[in-house]
């Protein structure tokens, strides 16, 4: 009869969990989680699918996948340059007089009021909306393969050990994260601690995700995706439930809007098929034009800034606000997927963008089909072999907990001590919101260093210090 090995290397091999699959160390899942490691034996591995794996040593010894942690630190940086925007139009906007679903002024132009650098840049920041947490929740999915190989294995043991974990990883840095966001804005709105803010959200949904595979991954592929993919887009219909201030209970919609891109990467990318993503050649080529081509659609998309600096051949400035294609901020509630399908009607709020529920679901679906290409597009351009940054990508944790304290401080102080009329003009601003806070949002706080001063906060892994775990694992 066929041994217990051969079996187990077969049922393997069926999940796609193969060398070629997935390659992590310590610490490897997105934003954390428990470790996914897949030992090599060599710098590169040829997988059951016949493609090389280049592969990276930490210091604890564990070969990693080169290319999945050059995904995570690139995706980083889409997150973090992501907030980085969003601040910096928070202060642009008001400035310069933009009003909800309004064209930017005509003092936004640059280079002699020439060329219109901020729609470029609205447009990239739509692109890295669509692309960013959708691909990391994917990654998170595709380091999560192990869970549902012990659940087809049936081994408790395992189980019972990741679920210690995951509440170690993601549940005790919570505990930690939350009251502070909930202490650092309660002056701004008392946010209640069963309401995420900023960057807590995901530390609650992943444990969902994860911890749901026990049941879910149970169901053959072929009907669980269909099935995740019609909850998510039923569940705008619903109402969300809230807490006393109004804020979404654990941000319950996006939690579910997100469930099936998570079990994209979990059940539906085989090693083969992330082969076939990273091989190069006409894949790299193809990844390229459709990276570029959807900041440039985002970018035709919406409505430049004003190409007069007053109202022009007797045209009002309510009829020039109003000839824009799409609206950039409904563009970007939509890709948040933050609350159900309500109808405000034309024009919307900045709470609820316009449109029939119906039309909302559409667009939801639509985004679904688009994010999936943009991330198969990024998969196809990242490199491959190890770089510079590649060991930064196994520290993602570090960066999403610790940098909206960093590029909101330095904000914060530079509001405060720097007088009104010694504040940078835009063009400096720009300088200082979009490309010195992203480099010290990422590189700064993904470095060794960081990990080394904040680890406590971010990783503390107390619970088994203090005998919290019973001796023996219990499922």
């Amino acid at each position: 009869g066929e041994s217990r090995a051969s079996r187990f290397d077969g049922r393997v091999r069926r999940l796609g969990l193969g060398q070629g699959s997935i390659v992590m160390g310590s610490g490897g899942s997105a934003y954390g989680g428990t470790e996914e490691t897949t030992r090599l034996t060599g710098g590169a591995s040829t997988g059951n699918d016949g493609g090389t794996t280049v592969v990276s040593t930490d210091k604890s010894g564990a070969h990693r996948d080169a290319h999945l942690d050059n995904c995570k630190f690139w995706l980083m940086c889409a997150v973090v340059m992501n907030h980085c925007f969003q601040d910096f139009f928070k202060v642009l906007d008001p400035d310069s007089g933009r009003g909800w679903c309004e064209r930017d002024s005509y003092s936004t132009r640059a280079f002699g009021y020439r060329v219109d650098l901020l729609r470029l840049g609205r447009g990239f920041y739509l692109y890295l909306n669509l692309l960013g947490m959708p691909a990391f929740i994917c990654v998170s999915g595709f380091c999560s393969k192990g869970w549902r190989r012990d659940v087809s294995l049936g081994d408790g043991v395992s189980l019972s050990k990741r679920y210690r974990g995951l509440v170690e990883s993601l549940i005790v840095p919570w505990l930690i994260w939350q009251p502070f966001y909930v202490l650092y804005n309660y002056r701004t709105y008392p946010v209640q601690l069963w309401s995420p803010i900023g960057v807590t959200w995901y530390l609650t949904a992943l444990f969902f995700w994860r911890s749901s595979i026990s049941i879910l991954a149970q169901i053959k592929t072929g009907i669980l995706l269909p099935l995740l993919f019609l909850c998510a887009i039923a569940v705008g219909f619903t109402e969300t439930p809230d807490t006393s201030n109004g804020l979404a209970f654990l941000d319950f919609q996006r939690g579910i809007a997100f469930l099936p891109v998570f079990y994209v990467g979990a059940c539906a990318i085989s090693g083969e098929t992330y082969a076939r993503m990273k091989s190069g050649g006409a894949v790299k080529r193809i990844g390229w034009v459709v990276t570029i081509g959807a900041v440039a659609v985002f970018t035709a998309m919406i409505d430049g800034a004003h190409t007069t600096d007053s109202s022009a051949d007797g045209i009002s400035e309510d009829e020039i606000n109003n000839i824009h294609v799409y609206c950039f901020d409904e563009i970007q509630r939509y890709l948040w997927m933050q609350g159900p399908y309500v109808d405000e009607g034309e024009g919307g709020t900045p709470d609820t963008p316009s449109g029939a529920p119906l039309e909302h679901a559409m667009y939801r679906v639509i985004f679904f089909v688009f994010a999936f290409l943009c991330m198969g597009a990024f998969a196809a351009v990242v490199p491959i072999d190890q770089k510079w940054y590649t060991a930064y990508g196994s520290r993602t944790m570090y960066a999403y907990l610790l940098h909206l304290v960093v590029i909101r401080g330095v904000l914060l102080i530079q509001d405060i001590a720097v007088p009104e009329n010694l504040q940078p003009p835009i063009w400096g601003r720009a300088i200082i919101g979009l490309v010195l806070l992203p480099l010290l949002g990422t590189v700064g706080l993904l470095s060794p260093t960081c990990k080394r001063l904040c680890h406590w906060v971010v990783e503390p892994k107390v619970l088994g210090k203090i005998g919290f775990w019973e001796k023996e694992a219990i499922l």
